[in-house]
């Protein structure tokens, strides 16, 4: 953080979206052996159909559009996608987190520390153990 004329600072810090993007170290913290599978990935049986999203940007990938993957309810994805998807998601995260440690440590020592206010939100997240993944 770097001081400026004015006492009022905006920072965003935008992470953890597909593509999953993190240096490749994360991948070892979560072996693919170890990434669990959602106990259920089907809907639930009284859902209304407008509560399901068909993961439209997931399938917009090569690897799950050539399996001819749709998203619709009831449409399962193969294991080692699940997991393979679930790893990216865990390194994306932990990376995510490293991020913001190196921000809040910069923040935490310049002159904004203690008239600053950090919200963190996402925007939706992946549905992760919710069923698709």
């Amino acid at each position: 953080m770097h001081s400026t004329d004015s006492d009022s600072q905006l920072v965003t810090l935008g992470l953890q979206h597909l593509p999953f993007i993190f240096p490749a170290r994360f991948m070892e913290h979560y072996p693919n052996a170890t990434v669990g599978l959602p106990p259920n990935q089907l809907p639930p049986t009284k859902m209304p159909p407008v509560a399901w999203s068909d993961s439209i940007e997931l399938k917009e990938y090569a690897d799950l559009k050539h399996m001819a993957w749709t998203g619709a309810p009831g449409t399962v994805l193969p294991a080692d996608k699940v997991r393979a998807l679930r790893q990216g998601y865990y390194s994306a995260i932990s990376h995510t987190d490293e991020c913001l440690g190196r921000v809040m440590a910069a923040l935490n020592s310049s002159k904004f520390a203690t008239n600053t206010v950090v919200a963190f939100w996402g925007d939706h997240g992946t549905r992760l153990s919710c069923r698709v993944l």
